[in-house]
């Protein structure tokens, strides 16, 4: 058998967690084996937001921009990644996020070829698991990142059971070794202020309102520590109004986007998140990765990645004083947030790496290709 050829499918490649995941992955694929090929249904990102493009050129990894802006360009879409497939020939077909996952099972209809999906969140929109249920019916797998995602797509979205399989994700320590911590300074901060970070993207799904209910009372009882939000989205400002009306606007940071994401990890004291849903969060992995003590809601997978470290980090849904309490406990205890942040990177390194995530996936890859040779 000769390498195999891979196309990875994805919706779009600025900088994000599933972006980071197929990036990591299309480098990482053992190239003696496997041939990987990237195609991105949107247009190339932008020069401040294109790390992820750099990293995958200076692998050598081909990547192809299929320049797609709008819903109403689905059958055009579908039209051009059909052709590009045809050219890349692959003998899998690897998507990412929905819209991927949708054009990708349209376009390798009459292609004969495996197609494996990818399923990054717990989405709760009704409409959308059942347009991929039912355009993503011949795919061979469907890859969650974790098993509540697992368990989401076969109970809520109802994708039958024995094509789901859960391939978690994994992070390369060695490439967060050189990682300095930013001054806070010169984010806004005053000196000697200590920071909790917030990182992600201001959408209704990481509940930032909430959060920002709940930093008005964890920051009265921390004087010396601000919070930092580091990210954009349509919920910006909305989210400075209201700060203003919760009177911590002064203690608050809106960073927007941040290529220099891990440097702010670093310099901070812990790292939170209040998801309504998630898959299993990079964030947090590489906050942990960084010996951070995490502070998250019950979204889907983080119960799994917090597994057997300290509970304190881990909060019931809608609860809003454990939440803001577990924050003062961490904050007000240093060498708790010490241990926990060492427990984190050890949890992270024994059972989180990047090879036992490419692995998995090399394995998956191969088991198709040798079920087709058998026939």
């Amino acid at each position: 058998m000769g390498r195999l050829r891979v196309a990875l499918v994805i919706t779009e490649l600025g900088v994000g967690g599933a972006e980071r995941s197929l990036t990591n992955l299309a480098i990482g694929l053992n190239r003696e084996r496997f041939q990987p090929t990237v195609v991105s249904l949107a247009p190339p990102p932008s020069a401040n937001r294109d790390l992820l493009v750099e990293q995958l050129v200076a692998a050598g990894v081909p990547i192809e921009f299929l320049g797609l802006r709008q819903p109403w360009q689905y059958l055009t879409g579908v039209r051009a990644l059909r052709h590009r497939l045809t050219q890349i020939v692959p003998n899998v077909i690897q998507s990412f996020l929905f819209h991927a996952n949708v054009l990708s099972s349209q376009a390798a209809r009459r292609i004969n070829t495996h197609h494996v999906t990818g399923i990054r969140v717990a989405d709760p929109s009704r409409w959308r698991a059942w347009l991929e249920r039912v355009t993503t019916r011949r795919v061979d797998k469907i890859a969650c990142v974790s098993e509540s995602v697992a368990k989401h797509c076969q109970h809520f979205s109802g994708f039958a059971k024995e094509k789901l399989c859960v391939i978690q994700n994994g992070i390369d320590l060695a490439t967060l070794q050189n990682v300095e911590a930013i001054n806070l300074e010169t984010l806004g901060l005053h000196p000697d202020r200590k920071a909790i970070v917030f990182a992600g993207r201001l959408h209704p799904q990481k509940s930032v309102p909430w959060l920002l209910q709940a930093a008005s009372r964890f920051l009265y009882g921390l004087p010396d520590y601000d919070l930092i939000i580091a990210g954009d989205g349509p919920q910006r400002s909305e989210l400075e109004s209201q700060v203003r009306e919760l009177d911590i606007a002064s203690r608050v940071h809106f960073l927007g986007f941040r290529p220099d994401l891990h440097d702010v990890m670093a310099a901070s004291q812990m790292v939170v998140l209040a998801s309504k849903w998630e898959g299993m969060p990079n964030v947090l992995m590489e906050a942990m990765a960084l010996s951070k003590p995490v502070i998250s809601l019950s979204a889907e997978g983080v119960r799994e990645l917090l597994h057997d470290t300290n509970p304190i980090q881990l909060v019931p849904r809608h609860d809003l004083e454990a939440f803001a309490n577990s924050i003062l406990h961490i904050a007000q205890d240093p060498l708790l947030a010490t241990s926990i942040g060492q427990q984190n990177r050890q949890r992270i390194q024994q059972h989180f790496s990047l090879r036992t995530m490419v692995n998995a996936y090399e394995q998956l890859y191969l088991s198709l290709a040798m079920n087709t040779a058998s026939r």
